[in-house]
């Protein structure tokens, strides 16, 4: 028998090796217009039996040009533009060909009194290798 691990969005703060699993375009949350980029990353380099480590970061059309920034950096040029028209328009169903990368993360916590637990975020994103250089691979996912 094999449990079905649980979704844990608190992760440890700190430096990982992570991988990106999903890239949405969402809309924005109560009654806020617009919608925004968002990334889920899934922590690799933190192995438990029942649990699955994520962080997200996102991006809104103000930060577009971070967006494209970052993941030039991770997957190339020629990776992201294949999700903005000719006229600069993004491309949503085409966002999911940017999953599957391996990068590191540095996770942080943001504190607010009106939650219990902290939001974490990836508030650095690197090519794999560039914040964790000597850590160990990271064991393959079950």
């Amino acid at each position: 028998m094999r449990i079905n691990k649980k979704v844990e969005w608190v992760c440890p703060k700190g430096t990982h090796q992570a991988r990106v699993v999903d890239v949405n375009l969402v809309q924005k949350h109560e009654g806020k217009n617009g919608s925004i980029i968002r990334v889920i990353f899934q922590i690799t380099s933190l192995v438990h039996p029942f649990k699955v480590y994520q962080v997200r970061e996102t991006y809104d059309h103000r930060e577009l040009n971070m967006f494209v920034d970052d993941f030039s950096r991770l997957a190339g040029e020629e990776a992201v533009a294949k999700v903005f028209n000719m006229n600069g328009e993004l491309m949503p169903e085409f966002l999911v060909s940017l999953t599957g990368i391996d990068v590191d993360v540095e996770v942080v916590h943001l504190l607010n009194n009106a939650y219990e637990s902290p939001f974490c975020r990836a508030a650095r994103i690197a090519k794999r290798g560039e914040l964790t250089d000597g850590f160990p691979d990271p064991p393959l996912a079950a």
